[in-house]
């Protein structure tokens, strides 16, 4: 666990408050999805969504620029259901093009606001390969993308 935080605070997140005009979020706790009972936390559903909304909405994210990587996120899973008997090739492979699509929109013109690139950057960093934690990474995402005001 001490790697993970060592990589947030060298990509200049995990505290609270504002760096600058930067919004940001402590993605040191978001990473923890299950409780001990191995439950999806309800802050999963409820608490961090609205914390991540509140820092897209100050750096002006909007519902439909996130439809592209929350759609992503979708296929990953979809092709997770599929039943691959590699489900960790499936999952790396999804993870890489959602972590590409996400820098490549930060690259764009509007780019999309670094908040938003380091929320996916950082969450697929972390579940990696693990088919369990990215089911809670789409919980959490698929909860902030309904969060964001239409």
């Amino acid at each position: 666990m001490n790697s993970m935080r060592k990589a947030f605070q060298q990509a200049g997140v995990g505290g609270s408050g504002r760096q600058g005009d930067r919004p940001r979020l402590d993605h040191n706790k978001m990473t923890d999805y299950y409780d001990q009972d191995g439950c999806i936390r309800r802050e999963v559903y409820v608490g961090w969504p609205k914390e991540i909304v509140q820092a897209l909405s100050e750096a002006r994210v909007t519902r439909s620029r996130l439809r592209k990587l929350y759609e992503q996120v979708l296929a990953t899973k979809a092709r997770l259901r599929l039943g691959h008997e590699r489900d960790t090739q499936v999952l790396r492979s999804g993870l890489l093009q959602l972590r590409r699509a996400a820098e490549h929109l930060g690259a764009r013109q509007p780019p999309l606001p670094r908040v938003a690139v380091d929320f996916v950057v950082i969450h697929t960093d972390y579940v990696r390969e693990d088919p369990k934690l990215f089911i809670g990474f789409f919980e959490l995402f698929q909860s902030v993308y309904a969060y964001m005001p239409r």
